[in-house]
């Protein structure tokens, strides 16, 4: 993996993990947390996720 790949998934890996707390928080739903993953993997393209 390139180095732009390297820090996507750890940029990746950091937006799901806030989305999951906002989600056990209560302060989104799921639909609202589906979505937000949908564009999470848009932006950042993980490589690791589709293994």
């Amino acid at each position: 993996m390139t180095q732009k790949q390297v820090t996507n998934e750890i940029k990746y890996r950091m937006a799901r993990n806030f989305l999951v707390s906002l989600l056990k928080q209560g302060k989104i739903t799921s639909r609202e947390y589906e979505k937000a993953e949908e564009y999470v993997v848009k932006k950042y393209r993980p490589v690791l996720r589709s293994i």
